[in-house]
Parts: C-alpha cells; sequence; structure tokens
C-alpha cells in the first residue's frame, strides 16, 4: 500500500490507473515457459508442476498452470510474472509517470494519461503475458481517474480534493460483515465464549490488515454494526427477557466501558480500539535471510512490537 501511496499521493503524481486482470493466471501459464526461465533444478520444477492435485479421491492432472491454493502457487505466480517492471522501466524510464505496482497476479500500472496507457502500457503488458500463456481479462481490464477511485487487495484508493485516501473497499466491509453474521447464525445455540472465541481471530486479522490506512472511521462503524448482529443474536436466544436482563447477562459493564460483548472471561475485539500506524516500508536492498542486515530487521521487529492486550482490545503485530 505505502508503494500505491507514494506513486499516487502528491498533486504531481500520475492520474489514471490501469487495473490489471489476468484471466486464469494460476491455472493457464505454460509450464515449458517457466521451466525454462527458472534457475533452479528444472527436473524438481517439472515434477512439482506436473502433480496435479486431489479432491474428492481423484487425481487431476495439470498440464498448465498450478493448483490455485497449493503450497508452492503464490510462489510460482511471482517467478511467471518475474520482469514486468523491468520491462517497463526499461521502456519508459522516467517518461509518462508509469510504475508498476504488484502483488502475486494482482497488478496496477500508472500513468499521466488515458492514452499512454490504453496505446503504450497495455500491449507492453498483453506481448509480457503472451510470452507466457496469459492473457488480460478484458471484461475485468480497465482504465480509470484516480478521482474516480480503484479498489486494489481489498483497499479503496481515491483522491478527494486532491488528497489521496486509502480506505477498506466496500466488498471487503461488506464480506467481514456477513462472515460474522454467518458465524453468529451457525453458533446460534453456541455458549458465548464459543462464540467470541471463533470471532476474535476474524475481527482481529481484519482489523489488523487496514490498520495502516485512513479506517479509523470504518472500524469505529463496524464495530457498531457487529455489536448489533451480536444483540440480535441474544435477543434470539432469550425472547421471552426483557432487554435489561440481556444487556446484563451479555454486555455486563468493564470498568468505565458499557455494551461490550463478553462473559465476564472472554470479552469480543473491538475494532475501534485497532490503533492506526502507517506502515514503512522494507529498506531498499536488505534480505530478512542475510546476516548483514539482521540488526535492521532486530530495530524493525522492535519498533513494531505488539501493543499489550487488554480486555476487547486487538493485540497488534
Amino acid at each position: 500500500m505505502q508503494r500505491c501511496f507514494l506513486s499516487l499521493a502528491k498533486r504531481s503524481s500520475a492520474e489514471w490507473i490501469l487495473e490489471g486482470d489476468i484471466r486464469a493466471c494460476f491455472d493457464a501459464f505454460d509450464h515449458d515457459w517457466l521451466i525454462e526461465h527458472t534457475p533452479t533444478d528444472q527436473g524438481r520444477l517439472r515434477a512439482w508442476l506436473k502433480s496435479g492435485f486431489m479432491e474428492q479421491r481423484r487425481i487431476f492432472p495439470t498440464e498448465r498452470g498450478t493448483a490455485q491454493g497449493g503450497i508452492i502457487s503464490p510462489t510460482v505466480a511471482n517467478m511467471v510474472l518475474d520482469g514486468l517492471e523491468g520491462r517497463i522501466r526499461a521502456r519508459f524510464k522516467r517518461r509518462g509517470k508509469v510504475n508498476l505496482i504488484r502483488f502475486a497476479d494482482d497488478f496496477v500500472i500508472t500513468g499521466e494519461s488515458r492514452a499512454i496507457l490504453e496505446n503504450d502500457v497495455t500491449p507492453l503488458v498483453t506481448e509480457f503475458l503472451h510470452e507466457r500463456g496469459l492473457v488480460l481479462a478484458p471484461e475485468k481490464t480497465r482504465i480509470v481517474h484516480i478521482d474516480d477511485g480503484f479498489d486494489f487487495l481489498g483497499f479503496r484508493f481515491r483522491k478527494y480534493g486532491g488528497k489521496l485516501l486509502i480506505k477498506p473497499s466496500r466488498a471487503s466491509i461488506s464480506h467481514i460483515h456477513g462472515k460474522v453474521k454467518t458465524i453468529l447464525q451457525t453458533g446460534q445455540q453456541w455458549p458465548q465464549s464459543e462464540i467470541i472465541r471463533t470471532l476474535n481471530p476474524v475481527l482481529r486479522g481484519w482489523g489488523n490488515y487496514y490498520r495502516n490506512v485512513a479506517s479509523k472511521a470504518v472500524l469505529l462503524g463496524l464495530d457498531q454494526r457487529i455489536w448489533r448482529l451480536t444483540w440480535n443474536w441474544a435477543r434470539r436466544r432469550h425472547p421471552q427477557k426483557n432487554h435489561e436482563w440481556i444487556r446484563k447477562r451479555y454486555f455486563p459493564r468493564q470498568g468505565s466501558r458499557r455494551w461490550i460483548f463478553n462473559d465476564g472471561c472472554h470479552t469480543l475485539v473491538s475494532l475501534g480500539y485497532i490503533p492506526i500506524r502507517r506502515h514503512v516500508l522494507v529498506r531498499s536492498g536488505t534480505n530478512p535471510y542475510d546476516p548483514q542486515d539482521a540488526d535492521y530487521f532486530r530495530q524493525r521487529r522492535a519498533a513494531n512490537r505488539a501493543y499489550p492486550s487488554h480486555d476487547g482490545l486487538a493485540n497488534v503485530r
């Protein structure tokens, strides 16, 4: 996200973005190309790629691509698409404000105009992918202006009055709300402690993913929506009880904090208490496995130490 911010935040930054979508990237890349261009034991790599996968006791061969969700699939996707950034840099150098931001098979490319993205960048990407047996999905690949915004890796990027804001995307917000709702519906007869133990890792993981962007208002808003879901869950369990009884049973006071879903021992994570912290990019050229960089990563881990967990506060790492 920090690379997107650095490429788009200034008033002089690129204003147009190509949202690239590779059709069936994991399923379609050419094995022969990857084996030929990857500096590793070719026999072992070929065995990995051709091993197939098993589903419902049936073995399915993999003549192209790799099983999505497989252990090596993200690494393989990175190897297949490695080199795109270098080709873009060699073609445009500093011209056109063209920058690639990629994570596995998801990528966006910035440009100073729609024309440069349509006429120069898209053909370059198409040629690069064709060599690897891949194609762009035209129905999902589009060029947008930063003032209209775009989604990338679950984040929404958009400029308001020249200021770039990065927030959780609407689709991601809807997904986490739906997941919490499903857990509560599934666990209508579960004890409260089991509900909390099931929800907390989900909420903590989602909140930590978005803790480095302008997500405070979203987190607070989700707290309200999740509170409503837990309240309705409690009411359905005890349709004959009044509101005061339900409040005391499922939302007892914790010091100065009221209306917190807890059973005295277990407390539901409050997303709004997750501190917003700007992410600092890893220093270019460093390697966590290089002993010469050990001090740098030790200092980085110390600066990133977990906040102490207290009651429903998320333990952020």
